[in-house]
């Protein structure tokens, strides 16, 4: 995408600002766009080994269920 300049830069934490030039944009450094958008992380995957959310039921997989075990009385 062309970028007309003078442009506006937007960080998470810092002011807002106005960079004359390419050379300008790249060393306001990381964490820096050029949407004023909030950047959304993807949610976390869920280790294996963790336990489930409450009220959530899991299922296992046909392949880790249990084979020719008999019930305990």
């Amino acid at each position: 995408m062309k970028v007309c300049y003078p442009s506006w830069r937007y960080h998470a934490t810092e002011p807002a600002r106005i960079v004359q030039t390419q050379a300008e944009s790249e060393a306001l450094g990381p964490g820096w766009s050029d949407s004023a958008a909030p950047v959304v992380a993807s949610p976390p995957v869920p280790r294996p080994d963790a336990p489930a959310p409450v009220g959530v039921e899991v299922k296992m997989p046909e392949s880790k269920k249990p084979v020719g075990r008999r019930p305990v009385k």
